[in-house]
Protein backbone atom coordinates (compact mmCIF):
# COMPACT_ATOMS: atom_id res chain seq x y z
CA UNK A 1 0.00 0.00 0.00
CA UNK A 2 1.55 3.28 -1.11
CA UNK A 3 0.85 6.63 0.53
CA UNK A 4 -1.52 7.30 3.43
CA UNK A 5 -4.25 4.72 4.06
CA UNK A 6 -7.81 6.03 3.93
CA UNK A 7 -9.68 4.81 7.07
CA UNK A 8 -12.74 3.74 5.09
CA UNK A 9 -10.63 1.75 2.61
CA UNK A 10 -8.68 0.33 5.55
CA UNK A 11 -11.92 -1.07 6.96
CA UNK A 12 -13.21 -2.38 3.67
CA UNK A 13 -10.14 -4.49 2.98
CA UNK A 14 -10.46 -6.20 6.37
CA UNK A 15 -12.47 -8.96 4.73
CA UNK A 16 -9.30 -10.03 2.91
CA UNK A 17 -6.72 -12.08 4.84
CA UNK A 18 -3.89 -9.54 4.85
CA UNK A 19 -1.91 -10.95 7.75
CA UNK A 20 1.07 -13.24 7.24
CA UNK A 21 0.83 -16.83 8.41
CA UNK A 22 3.52 -16.35 11.07
CA UNK A 23 1.90 -13.15 12.36
CA UNK A 24 -1.46 -14.90 12.55
CA UNK A 25 0.00 -17.83 14.49
CA UNK A 26 1.82 -15.50 16.88
CA UNK A 27 -1.31 -13.39 17.40
CA UNK A 28 -3.39 -16.47 18.24
CA UNK A 29 -0.72 -17.67 20.68
CA UNK A 30 -0.43 -14.25 22.36
CA UNK A 31 -4.20 -13.90 22.78
CA UNK A 32 -4.48 -17.44 24.16
CA UNK A 33 -1.57 -16.91 26.57
CA UNK A 34 -2.64 -13.54 28.00
CA UNK A 35 -6.25 -14.68 28.28
CA UNK A 36 -5.46 -17.91 30.10
CA UNK A 37 -6.67 -19.23 33.43
CA UNK A 38 -9.30 -16.68 34.45
CA UNK A 39 -7.13 -13.57 34.12
CA UNK A 40 -8.59 -10.07 33.76
CA UNK A 41 -8.09 -10.28 29.98
CA UNK A 42 -11.10 -12.59 29.72
CA UNK A 43 -13.42 -9.80 30.88
CA UNK A 44 -12.08 -7.37 28.26
CA UNK A 45 -11.70 -9.80 25.36
CA UNK A 46 -14.28 -12.58 25.67
CA UNK A 47 -14.09 -15.16 22.89
CA UNK A 48 -16.99 -13.75 20.87
CA UNK A 49 -15.82 -10.10 20.95
CA UNK A 50 -12.74 -10.38 18.71
CA UNK A 51 -13.39 -11.15 15.02
CA UNK A 52 -10.22 -13.08 14.23
CA UNK A 53 -10.81 -13.36 10.43
CA UNK A 54 -10.83 -9.54 10.22
CA UNK A 55 -7.21 -9.25 11.46
CA UNK A 56 -5.27 -6.99 9.06
CA UNK A 57 -1.56 -6.13 8.94
CA UNK A 58 -0.47 -3.03 6.99
CA UNK A 59 3.02 -1.61 7.54
CA UNK A 60 3.45 -0.83 11.23
CA UNK A 61 -0.30 -1.22 11.90
CA UNK A 62 -2.38 -4.12 13.13
CA UNK A 63 -6.18 -3.92 13.18
CA UNK A 64 -9.15 -6.12 14.04
CA UNK A 65 -12.93 -5.86 14.49
CA UNK A 66 -14.29 -5.85 18.05
CA UNK A 67 -17.90 -6.20 19.21
CA UNK A 68 -18.44 -4.27 22.44
CA UNK A 69 -19.83 -6.59 25.18
CA UNK A 70 -22.25 -5.24 27.78
CA UNK A 71 -19.90 -6.44 30.53
CA UNK A 72 -17.51 -3.52 29.86
CA UNK A 73 -20.12 -0.75 29.77
CA UNK A 74 -21.80 1.75 32.10
CA UNK A 75 -25.59 1.95 31.99
CA UNK A 76 -26.79 5.50 31.31
CA UNK A 77 -30.00 7.18 32.39
CA UNK A 78 -31.58 6.65 28.95
CA UNK A 79 -30.97 2.89 29.15
CA UNK A 80 -28.02 2.78 26.75
CA UNK A 81 -24.81 1.06 27.84
CA UNK A 82 -21.73 3.16 27.07
CA UNK A 83 -18.26 1.64 26.65
CA UNK A 84 -16.45 2.54 29.91
CA UNK A 85 -13.23 4.53 29.52
CA UNK A 86 -11.24 2.20 31.79
CA UNK A 87 -12.41 -0.79 29.74
CA UNK A 88 -11.22 0.99 26.58
CA UNK A 89 -7.92 1.67 28.35
CA UNK A 90 -7.65 -2.02 29.26
CA UNK A 91 -8.39 -2.92 25.64
CA UNK A 92 -5.70 -0.42 24.57
CA UNK A 93 -3.29 -2.20 26.92
CA UNK A 94 -4.14 -5.62 25.45
CA UNK A 95 -4.25 -4.84 21.75
CA UNK A 96 -1.30 -2.43 21.68
CA UNK A 97 0.80 -5.08 23.44
CA UNK A 98 -0.27 -7.62 20.81
CA UNK A 99 0.62 -5.13 18.06
CA UNK A 100 4.03 -4.54 19.65
CA UNK A 101 4.77 -8.27 19.84
CA UNK A 102 3.77 -8.71 16.20
CA UNK A 103 6.02 -5.87 14.98
CA UNK A 104 9.04 -6.08 17.28
CA UNK A 105 11.77 -8.30 15.88
CA UNK A 106 12.24 -9.88 19.32
CA UNK A 107 8.47 -10.07 19.99
CA UNK A 108 8.85 -8.40 23.41
CA UNK A 109 5.67 -7.73 25.45
CA UNK A 110 7.35 -5.34 27.88
CA UNK A 111 5.67 -3.68 30.88
CA UNK A 112 3.44 -0.60 30.85
CA UNK A 113 4.83 2.80 31.89
CA UNK A 114 1.91 5.07 30.94
CA UNK A 115 -1.50 4.72 29.30
CA UNK A 116 -3.43 7.76 28.01
CA UNK A 117 -6.86 7.82 26.38
CA UNK A 118 -9.31 10.42 25.07
CA UNK A 119 -12.86 9.56 24.03
CA UNK A 120 -13.87 11.58 20.98
CA UNK A 121 -17.31 10.08 20.46
CA UNK A 122 -19.02 7.54 22.75
CA UNK A 123 -19.77 4.00 21.59
CA UNK A 124 -22.19 1.50 23.05
CA UNK A 125 -22.75 -2.19 23.80
CA UNK A 126 -23.39 -4.37 20.78
CA UNK A 127 -21.68 -2.04 18.30
CA UNK A 128 -18.91 -3.32 16.06
CA UNK A 129 -15.80 -1.11 16.06
CA UNK A 130 -12.34 -1.35 14.55
CA UNK A 131 -9.24 -1.51 16.77
CA UNK A 132 -6.08 -0.11 15.18
CA UNK A 133 -2.69 -0.57 16.90
CA UNK A 134 0.17 1.55 15.50
CA UNK A 135 3.78 0.97 16.57
CA UNK A 136 5.18 4.51 16.32
CA UNK A 137 8.69 3.68 17.54
CA UNK A 138 10.34 0.58 19.04
CA UNK A 139 13.69 1.14 20.72
CA UNK A 140 16.05 -1.01 22.78
CA UNK A 141 14.37 -0.05 26.05
CA UNK A 142 11.22 1.96 25.28
CA UNK A 143 8.38 1.46 22.79
CA UNK A 144 5.68 3.94 21.80
CA UNK A 145 2.37 2.55 20.54
CA UNK A 146 -0.77 4.41 19.47
CA UNK A 147 -4.25 2.94 19.29
CA UNK A 148 -7.43 4.15 17.65
CA UNK A 149 -10.99 2.95 17.84
CA UNK A 150 -12.99 3.63 14.68
CA UNK A 151 -16.56 2.96 13.66
CA UNK A 152 -17.37 0.65 10.75
CA UNK A 153 -17.49 3.69 8.44
CA UNK A 154 -14.06 4.94 9.55
CA UNK A 155 -15.14 7.63 12.06
CA UNK A 156 -12.62 8.17 14.87
CA UNK A 157 -14.20 7.31 18.26
CA UNK A 158 -11.21 7.20 20.64
CA UNK A 159 -7.46 7.70 20.54
CA UNK A 160 -4.84 6.49 23.02
CA UNK A 161 -1.09 6.27 23.65
CA UNK A 162 0.84 3.47 25.32
CA UNK A 163 4.48 3.69 26.48
CA UNK A 164 6.17 0.42 27.44
CA UNK A 165 9.52 -0.58 28.88
CA UNK A 166 10.61 -3.43 26.63
CA UNK A 167 14.12 -4.43 27.70
CA UNK A 168 13.77 -8.17 28.35
CA UNK A 169 17.40 -9.34 28.60
CA UNK A 170 19.68 -11.46 26.44
CA UNK A 171 17.93 -14.79 27.18
CA UNK A 172 14.66 -13.48 25.71
CA UNK A 173 16.53 -12.10 22.69
CA UNK A 174 18.21 -15.48 22.17
CA UNK A 175 14.96 -17.47 22.40
CA UNK A 176 13.24 -15.15 19.91
CA UNK A 177 16.15 -15.02 17.48
CA UNK A 178 15.72 -15.88 13.82
CA UNK A 179 16.90 -19.47 14.34
CA UNK A 180 15.11 -20.36 17.59
CA UNK A 181 11.83 -18.46 17.33
CA UNK A 182 10.06 -20.94 14.98
CA UNK A 183 10.78 -23.73 17.48
CA UNK A 184 9.63 -21.58 20.42
CA UNK A 185 6.39 -20.75 18.60
CA UNK A 186 5.67 -24.46 17.98
CA UNK A 187 6.31 -25.27 21.66
CA UNK A 188 4.09 -22.39 22.79
CA UNK A 189 1.28 -23.53 20.49
CA UNK A 190 1.56 -27.09 21.79
CA UNK A 191 1.47 -25.92 25.41
CA UNK A 192 -1.56 -23.68 24.80
CA UNK A 193 -3.47 -26.35 22.86
CA UNK A 194 -3.03 -28.80 25.75
CA UNK A 195 -4.60 -26.23 28.10
CA UNK A 196 -7.36 -25.11 25.73
CA UNK A 197 -10.25 -27.08 27.22
CA UNK A 198 -9.29 -26.15 30.75
CA UNK A 199 -9.12 -22.43 29.88
CA UNK A 200 -12.46 -22.53 28.12
CA UNK A 201 -14.23 -24.09 31.10
CA UNK A 202 -12.58 -21.68 33.53
CA UNK A 203 -13.44 -18.69 31.35
CA UNK A 204 -17.13 -19.63 31.14
CA UNK A 205 -17.23 -20.19 34.91
CA UNK A 206 -15.62 -16.85 35.68
CA UNK A 207 -17.87 -14.92 33.28
CA UNK A 208 -21.02 -16.60 34.58
CA UNK A 209 -20.06 -15.82 38.18
CA UNK A 210 -18.99 -12.19 37.66
CA UNK A 211 -20.46 -10.95 34.39
CA UNK A 212 -19.15 -7.38 34.65
CA UNK A 213 -15.63 -6.00 35.07
CA UNK A 214 -16.66 -3.56 37.81
CA UNK A 215 -18.31 -6.30 39.88
CA UNK A 216 -15.07 -8.22 40.28
CA UNK A 217 -13.29 -5.19 41.81
CA UNK A 218 -15.32 -5.34 45.05
CA UNK A 219 -14.25 -1.84 46.12
CA UNK A 220 -15.00 -0.88 49.71
CA UNK A 221 -15.18 2.74 50.91
CA UNK A 222 -12.62 3.71 53.55
CA UNK A 223 -13.59 6.56 55.89
CA UNK A 224 -10.28 6.91 57.76
CA UNK A 225 -7.36 5.64 55.61
CA UNK A 226 -4.70 7.15 57.90
CA UNK A 227 -5.93 5.05 60.81
CA UNK A 228 -5.85 2.00 58.53
CA UNK A 229 -2.15 2.48 57.72
CA UNK A 230 -1.21 3.45 61.30
CA UNK A 231 -2.86 0.28 62.61
CA UNK A 232 -0.96 -1.81 60.10
CA UNK A 233 2.31 -0.05 61.01
CA UNK A 234 1.84 -0.78 64.72
CA UNK A 235 1.07 -4.42 63.95
CA UNK A 236 4.25 -4.68 61.88
CA UNK A 237 6.27 -3.16 64.71
CA UNK A 238 4.86 -5.58 67.25
CA UNK A 239 5.55 -8.62 65.12
CA UNK A 240 9.22 -9.65 64.76
CA UNK A 241 8.74 -13.01 63.14
CA UNK A 242 10.20 -11.85 59.83
CA UNK A 243 11.90 -8.78 58.51
CA UNK A 244 10.10 -6.59 55.99
CA UNK A 245 10.52 -3.22 54.32
CA UNK A 246 9.83 -0.21 56.52
CA UNK A 247 6.25 0.89 56.01
CA UNK A 248 5.57 4.42 54.80
CA UNK A 249 2.45 5.97 56.33
CA UNK A 250 0.85 8.12 53.57
CA UNK A 251 -0.59 11.57 54.23
CA UNK A 252 -4.18 12.10 53.06
CA UNK A 253 -5.58 15.54 52.20
CA UNK A 254 -8.89 16.86 53.43
CA UNK A 255 -11.65 15.93 51.00
CA UNK A 256 -9.70 12.97 49.59
CA UNK A 257 -11.94 9.95 49.03
CA UNK A 258 -10.53 6.46 49.56
CA UNK A 259 -11.48 2.91 48.62
CA UNK A 260 -9.80 -0.41 49.30
CA UNK A 261 -9.57 -3.68 47.40
CA UNK A 262 -7.65 -6.94 47.37
CA UNK A 263 -5.95 -8.16 44.19
CA UNK A 264 -7.31 -11.60 43.35
CA UNK A 265 -6.83 -13.97 40.44
CA UNK A 266 -9.55 -12.35 38.31
CA UNK A 267 -7.80 -8.96 38.55
CA UNK A 268 -4.36 -10.30 37.69
CA UNK A 269 -2.28 -10.76 34.58
CA UNK A 270 -0.48 -13.99 33.77
CA UNK A 271 2.47 -12.95 35.98
CA UNK A 272 0.30 -12.60 39.08
CA UNK A 273 0.40 -8.80 39.42
CA UNK A 274 -2.69 -6.63 39.02
CA UNK A 275 -3.55 -6.14 35.33
CA UNK A 276 -2.98 -2.60 34.06
CA UNK A 277 -6.56 -2.51 32.80
CA UNK A 278 -7.85 -3.64 36.21
CA UNK A 279 -5.93 -0.76 37.84
CA UNK A 280 -7.61 1.62 35.38
CA UNK A 281 -11.04 0.11 36.14
CA UNK A 282 -10.49 0.51 39.89
CA UNK A 283 -9.27 4.08 39.35
CA UNK A 284 -12.35 4.93 37.29
CA UNK A 285 -14.77 3.42 39.79
CA UNK A 286 -13.08 5.23 42.71
CA UNK A 287 -13.15 8.49 40.71
CA UNK A 288 -16.85 8.06 39.93
CA UNK A 289 -17.59 7.56 43.62
CA UNK A 290 -15.59 10.68 44.50
CA UNK A 291 -17.33 12.78 41.85
CA UNK A 292 -20.72 11.47 42.91
CA UNK A 293 -20.01 12.33 46.54
CA UNK A 294 -18.57 15.79 45.86
CA UNK A 295 -21.25 16.87 43.35
CA UNK A 296 -24.23 15.00 44.86
CA UNK A 297 -24.94 13.50 41.44
CA UNK A 298 -26.03 9.98 40.59
CA UNK A 299 -23.03 7.70 40.30
CA UNK A 300 -24.39 5.95 37.22
CA UNK A 301 -26.20 8.44 35.02
CA UNK A 302 -25.25 12.08 35.62
CA UNK A 303 -21.68 12.28 34.24
CA UNK A 304 -19.20 10.48 31.99
CA UNK A 305 -15.40 10.38 32.31
CA UNK A 306 -14.05 11.16 28.82
CA UNK A 307 -10.28 11.38 29.37
CA UNK A 308 -7.95 9.27 31.49
CA UNK A 309 -4.23 8.87 32.08
CA UNK A 310 -2.52 6.20 34.22
CA UNK A 311 1.17 6.00 35.18
CA UNK A 312 2.46 2.65 36.46
CA UNK A 313 5.27 2.84 39.02
CA UNK A 314 5.64 -0.68 40.40
CA UNK A 315 3.96 -4.13 40.28
CA UNK A 316 0.68 -4.09 42.21
CA UNK A 317 -0.25 -7.00 44.48
CA UNK A 318 -2.05 -7.72 47.75
CA UNK A 319 -4.31 -5.20 49.47
CA UNK A 320 -4.55 -1.72 47.97
CA UNK A 321 -5.95 1.68 48.86
CA UNK A 322 -7.09 4.05 46.10
CA UNK A 323 -7.16 7.74 47.04
CA UNK A 324 -8.92 10.34 44.84
CA UNK A 325 -9.18 14.14 45.16
CA UNK A 326 -10.04 17.17 43.03
CA UNK A 327 -7.13 18.52 41.00
CA UNK A 328 -6.50 21.98 42.50
CA UNK A 329 -4.93 23.45 39.36
CA UNK A 330 -7.86 22.40 37.19
CA UNK A 331 -10.36 23.98 39.59
CA UNK A 332 -8.64 27.35 39.07
CA UNK A 333 -8.97 26.92 35.30
CA UNK A 334 -12.60 25.90 35.62
CA UNK A 335 -11.93 22.33 34.42
CA UNK A 336 -13.40 19.16 35.92
CA UNK A 337 -10.44 16.92 36.73
CA UNK A 338 -9.72 14.49 39.56
CA UNK A 339 -6.38 12.91 40.39
CA UNK A 340 -5.51 9.88 42.42
CA UNK A 341 -2.98 7.29 43.51
CA UNK A 342 -2.97 3.56 44.12
CA UNK A 343 -1.19 2.66 47.37
CA UNK A 344 0.09 -0.67 48.62
CA UNK A 345 -1.36 -1.27 52.07
CA UNK A 346 1.64 -3.45 52.92
CA UNK A 347 4.37 -0.86 52.22
CA UNK A 348 2.47 2.43 51.89
CA UNK A 349 4.24 3.08 48.58
CA UNK A 350 2.49 4.55 45.52
CA UNK A 351 2.11 1.83 42.86
CA UNK A 352 0.27 3.92 40.25
CA UNK A 353 -1.02 7.46 39.71
CA UNK A 354 -3.91 8.64 37.53
CA UNK A 355 -5.98 11.60 36.32
CA UNK A 356 -9.53 11.67 34.98
CA UNK A 357 -11.50 14.50 33.38
CA UNK A 358 -15.29 14.53 33.10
Amino acid sequence: VKGPVDPTTHLQISCVNMVSKETGRLYDAVVAYFGAEGSFTQFICPAKSMDRPSLVEIGNELSIDYIIPASVCHKLGDGRQQFAISAILALLDEFSTSSLMMKDKSHRPGVSVTLDLDIIKPCYAGEKVRLVGICDKIGKSIAFISMEIRSTNGELLARGKHIKFVKMGWIWDLLTSFLLFPLMLVLLEYFLSSKKNKRASEASTVESQVGHIFDVLKLENVLDPSALFLADASDDGASKKKKSKRKVVPVFAEGESCCSLRVNRSLSNVLGAMHGGAIAAAAEEASRRHISQSTKKSNNTAFVIDSMSVTYLSPTKGELVIAVKDDAASLVRGEKVVEGRVLSRKTGQVCAAFKCSW
